[in-house]
């Protein structure tokens, strides 16, 4: 799985057939191994593998990069359709969260997002000023 999602993240829009054929191959044998031990400790009364749609998802997205690829030159990259949201928000929407109404969360992220923005634009700007009258080298 680590292989496909490096794969699709570290591609191009349309991806090589070899490389599509590679990573849908790869997550597909994810697919199989995870139903396996989901099946397996279900018999064992272990309830530790549980099916979450988004497993039905994966495979969908799955199976049409492995279609494509046998079917075409190229396959189109399902990240290109991703909306990941940045990391560095988890802590600060946090934060966020336990400090203004429930109601103001959203805006509240965004105005810090922008503001944090603002912040390293202008650190940006003071580095192209000219020092003491000295023009800067380009």
């Amino acid at each position: 799985m680590n292989e496909f999602m490096r794969g699709i993240y570290a591609s191009d829009v349309f991806i090589e057939k070899n490389t599509a054929k590679r990573l849908s191959e790869g997550a597909r044998e994810f697919i199989r191994a995870y139903i396996f031990l989901a099946s397996r400790s279900y018999e064992w009364g272990q309830f530790m593998f549980p099916l979450f749609p988004k497993l039905h998802a994966l495979h969908e997205i799955v199976f049409l990069m492995n279609r494509q690829a046998k079917n075409a030159n190229y396959a189109f990259n399902c990240a290109a359709n991703s909306c990941s949201m940045d990391e560095d928000f988890i802590g600060r929407t946090a934060a966020v969260c336990r400090s203004v109404s429930p109601r103001l969360v959203p805006l509240r992220t965004i105005q810090r997002y922008l503001c944090h923005i603002n912040m390293a634009w202008s650190e940006d700007a003071e580095d192209l000023k000219p020092i003491r009258g000295k023009k800067r080298k380009r």
